[in-house]
């Protein structure tokens, strides 16, 4: 039986560099869409608060879409060789525009950074402003998002900004991110990032999938374009109890000798759990999170699939 690593058909994408020269939309038909949750862990976007000097505040709103288990980080900050000093506000949305998380100051300075774990998924937006800008309503368009509730001219901060959204795969069986696979056999492809979400350093993404007895399983990470820098992964495989029944940390194939390849014959049908980290991270607890070490870091490119 043939079979194509799910890693092959993966776009080449560069992460964690900006997109500039668009003007994302005020309300969340017009939202720009990043990508995230579907092939890529990380969206950087250099963007303006732009108010017209009445009563009518600039938004800006961002779509993403997630997987339970899934960890957001929005940040913004200035933009490199810019003068600009912007009090942002950051505003999280599920689909019908109700706001399920805010921050004002919690990054640098007077700028914003949110961390959220989602326990439903689906599609969702981050919102952002400049202060005091925090009552609009992401479903009306333009001109809604009034000072004092449309009373008083809007006299709130604008200028430019760096926005950084990062969409991190749960670090425990409990939280992994649904693959979709299985038991009848299927692929699954995506780029991730070791290192963006909330554990730092400690980070491990965990992934679910069925498969069923006598099926393979062929897991390989990759690096994500010819641009971003490698990352030393390990892949580990996990049965529904969270005992490690695979493992490889340098694929055979492999030109610099960071990657990981994993082939694995499933004897019983059931749930597993594929996680990656960073060497040498390499005995955590997948059901529990502990005895987490501190691993190489970075974005990489995962396909995997049982056939």
């Amino acid at each position: 039986m043939l079979f194509r690593s799910a890693a092959e058909v993966l776009e080449d994408r560069t992460l964690l560099s900006a997109v500039t020269g668009i003007d994302a939309g005020d309300r969340i038909d017009q939202a720009t869409d990043t990508g995230l949750g579907t092939t890529t862990g990380t969206f950087v976007c250099d963007e303006s608060i732009d108010n017209d000097g009445t009563d009518i505040a600039d938004v800006d709103l961002f779509r993403i879409e997630t997987s339970v288990g899934d960890t957001l980080v929005a940040r913004t900050e200035s933009q490199p060789n810019s003068d600009d000093i912007v009090n942002t506000l950051l505003r999280l949305f599920d689909a019908d525009g109700n706001q399920v998380a805010f921050d004002d100051d919690s990054g640098p300075g007077l700028y914003s950074e949110l961390t959220y774990t989602f326990d439903a998924g689906g599609t969702y937006f981050v919102g952002v402003t400049a202060f005091p800008e925090l009552f609009y309503d992401p479903n009306v368009s333009d001109g809604t998002g009034l000072f004092n509730n449309g009373t008083e001219p809007f006299d709130g901060d604008e200028g430019d900004y760096r926005l950084t959204l990062t969409i991190d795969s749960g670090d425990t069986q409990a939280e992994a991110r649904e693959t979709g696979i299985g038991p009848a056999g299927g692929t699954f492809n995506s780029v991730e990032s070791l290192g963006g979400g909330p554990s730092g350093n400690r980070d491990v993404d965990l992934f679910r999938f069925e498969a069923a007895a006598g099926h393979f399983l062929v897991a390989e990470t990759s690096n994500p374009s010819p641009s971003a820098g490698g990352v030393d992964t390990v892949l580990r495989l996990f049965d529904d109890n969270g005992n490690e029944i695979a493992v490889n940390n340098d694929n055979p194939f492999s030109a610099n000798g960071e990657s990981s390849r994993l082939v694995f014959q499933f004897n019983t049908s059931g749930t597993y759990f594929i996680g990656v980290s960073g060497n040498p991270n390499t005995v955590y607890n997948s059901q529990t999170g502990a005895d987490t070490v501190d691993g190489d870091l970075g974005d990489y490119k995962i396909g995997r699939a049982h056939v």
